[in-house]
Order: C-alpha cells, then sequence, then structure tokens
C-alpha cells in the first residue's frame, strides 16, 4: 500500500529548488498540451486533402506538426534537464545528512554497521531515490496531463465519444493493474510449502547420525519429495493463473479497440462524424496507450521507491548521542631516541647503518642529509 508521507517529506527537501520543480512542471504541461493538439492537426492534415484537396493548406498543416515536435523536444529536454538537476542537488543533501548523522550517533551503532553493510544500503538506497524516484513521480505527472488533455481534445471533436473514451481509459487501466498484481504476487502457498521443507531438511541435518544409523535414507527422500512436489503443484497454480490473465487482457484490450472502431464507424455511416473526425477520433485512442500502460506500472515502482525511503527516514530520524560532559586530557609530552643504531644487509660486509645516534622532540622536524638513498631507506623504515 503506497503512504504520501514519505513522499511528503521527499518533496520537502525539494522545496528549496522550487524554481526548477516549476519550470519541470511548465514543459511537461508543454509537452502534455504538444501531444494533446495532434489529433487536430491530423484533423486538419485530413481536411486539407480529402476536403478541400488544397496542396498548400497540407503543407501548412505538415509544417505545424514538425514544428510541434520541436518544441515538444524543446520542453523534453528542458523537463530531463531540471529534473535531474533538482535530484541530483536532493541526493547531495540526503547525504550530507546522512554524513551529518553518522558522526552524532552513538558509538555503538558503528560496529553493527561494519557488520551488516548497513553503510553500502543506505548509500545504494539514496542513489536509487534521487535517480528513479524522481523520474517516476515525473512520468506520472507527465501521464496524468497528457490523458487530461487528449480526454479534452476528445471532447471537442465530439461529446459522447469523450465520454465513452473516459470510461474506457479507466476500464482499461484497472484491467491491466488488476492484471499486473495477480501476475506479480508471490504465491503464498509456493512460499509456506518452501518454508516447510527448509524445517525438514535442516531437521533431518541435526538428526542425520540416527538417519544413517538406522537406514532411514530412503524413507526422508521420500518424506521430503512428497514436499518438494507440493511446491512444484503451488508453482504451477501460479503458473496456470498468469498464463490465463495475459490472454485474458490482451482479449479485453481487443474487445475495447473493437468497441471504439465499432461506435466511430456507427457515428460515421449516420453522418455524426466525417473523415477527418474519425482520423483525428483514431488518433487519440492511439496515444492514450502508451500513458495508460505506464500509469497501470507505477504503482508497483512507487511501492518500491516508499520502502527505500523508509529506510532512509528511519536511519535519519534515529536520536543522536547526547554530550554528557567534558573530560580533560593532561598534555603529554615525550621525545623518540635512536642510540647505536646499526643494520647490516645479508650480502653486503659493510653495514648499511653503523651506530646511528639521533633524538626527536616533540613538534621537531628532521631532516637526513649526508647519507645515501638506501641509508635514508633504511632509517626511515
Amino acid at each position: 500500500m503506497i503512504r504520501p508521507q514519505p513522499f511528503l517529506r521527499l518533496l520537502k527537501r525539494l522545496a528549496p529548488y522550487w524554481k526548477l520543480l516549476l519550470l519541470a512542471l511548465f514543459s511537461i504541461l508543454v509537452m502534455a498540451a504538444t501531444l494533446a493538439s495532434l489529433p487536430l492537426l491530423i484533423k486538419r492534415v485530413l481536411e486539407s486533402i480529402f476536403i478541400h484537396k488544397d496542396l498548400s493548406l497540407t503543407q501548412t498543416a505538415a509544417l505545424a506538426i514538425i514544428a510541434l515536435f520541436i518544441v515538444r523536444g524543446i520542453a523534453s529536454y528542458i523537463c530531463i534537464y531540471t529534473v535531474n538537476k533538482a535530484s541530483g542537488k536532493l541526493g547531495m543533501d540526503l547525504r550530507m545528512e546522512f554524513f551529518n548523522k553518522l558522526l552524532t550517533l552513538p558509538v555503538i551503532h558503528y560496529s553493527h554497521f561494519r557488520k551488516n553493510n548497513e553503510i553500502d544500503t543506505l548509500i545504494s538506497n539514496i542513489n536509487q531515490i534521487t535517480q528513479k524516484s524522481s523520474r517516476h513521480i515525473t512520468l506520472v505527472t507527465q501521464d496524468i496531463l497528457t490523458i487530461t488533455g487528449l480526454i479534452i481534445c476528445t471532447l471537442y471533436l465530439s461529446p459522447e465519444f469523450s465520454l465513452l473514451l473516459l470510461l474506457i481509459t479507466f476500464l482499461a487501466v484497472l484491467i491491466i493493474q488488476i492484471a499486473h498484481s495477480h501476475s506479480n504476487r508471490p504465491d503464498q502457498r509456493s512460499l509456506l510449502a518452501s518454508k516447510n521443507l527448509i524445517q525438514h531438511l535442516l531437521l533431518s541435518i541435526s538428526h542425520h547420525r540416527e538417519i544413517r544409523l538406522d537406514g532411514g535414507q530412503l524413507y526422508e527422500s521420500q518424506r521430503l519429495g512428497k514436499i518438494s512436489e507440493t511446491i512444484y503443484q503451488a508453482e504451477m497454480q501460479q503458473a496456470i493463473l498468469k498464463a490465463a490473465l495475459i490472454p485474458s487482457s490482451q482479449i479485453f484490450t481487443a474487445l475495447i479497440l473493437t468497441a471504439i472502431s465499432y461506435i466511430i464507424a456507427l457515428q460515421a455511416i449516420n453522418d455524426a462524424l466525417n473523415l477527418q473526425e474519425v482520423g483525428a477520433l483514431i488518433s487519440v485512442a492511439l496515444l492514450l496507450i502508451m500513458p495508460i500502460q505506464r500509469i497501470s506500472g507505477i504503482p508497483k515502482q512507487l511501492e518500491h521507491d516508499q520502502k527505500l525511503m523508509e529506510t532512509i527516514f528511519t536511519f535519519l530520524d534515529q536520536a543522536f548521542e547526547q554530550a554528557i560532559g567534558v573530560i580533560s586530557i593532561p598534555h603529554v609530552s615525550g621525545k623518540l631516541a635512536f642510540e647505536q643504531v646499526q643494520f647490516c644487509s645479508d650480502t653486503q660486509a659493510i653495514p648499511i647503518l653503523n651506530h646511528i645516534n639521533f633524538t626527536i622532540k616533540s613538534g621537531e622536524i628532521i631532516v637526513f642529509t649526508g647519507y645515501t638513498i638506501e641509508e635514508k631507506m633504511r632509517s626511515l623504515t
């Protein structure tokens, strides 16, 4: 289930970059408006070809379509650039907040982080949130505005058909979501059978001596085989359900398209629609397919993003370590003394270092002069 709280917290962190977000929203509106106006230009092209038979009008409409896609391309570039810039700044803010929180946690947390690789997981979650969540929210906004614009365009072309298209769009989204949820939902029977098999395997392993002494290998093999067969049966039931859902959704989609085509043809026969309006309505129906498919898959992606956000915000909401006082440490001074230091290599008869004496006091800088490179290296090592 998608809860709005994590997404609202994420949007609050994006508030300082409202100018970028406003520019991204404007570019999304331009993209939706250009796509929604495409059926009207198609209508104009068909009208100039089949009704007026005017080549200049056809050329003008074709140039308008090209200009429309150029504007859409510019708006798409602005949208992608601004969204990525805002999400990148959000990632920097989350990482800095993560680093600052990490420095204020109690010491006991650090051993826990090393054992469970929690640091790697949190950094990976932050990267995924900044890269994917912003893109998913942008796609949802863009598709909702695009569908709204296309429905308004259909309302302008044919008010009766727009109501039908709105109903069919809602049904299509509902059917696709149901099909996705059933096909991607884990089978509880298969999970329970797998847990049962693991428990029996662990039990057999813990009593392996008794099983071998009593000659119970065959019995254990048969018993585990029966449990494994229940997993197979549960997987086959899930496969049958998936195999039935996919063609069912395709058949339902074909019925919807057939119904749309039939209604358009019926209105065209009764002179309620002309050729150019029919072409425009068909283009509206085709342009609606991609946004509907994307919106139907967005909830599952948002659920995954929500889990990542919850892990990040749970870490950031931890209480920091309270300062309980100051412990003064007395200043300690000392020195490092070398007396009669000698080093001789196995292959050389003459010592490399012979009777070296020097003392390094606190804060002093030592410079070796008058020695060979080998003597300096041996002194340092």
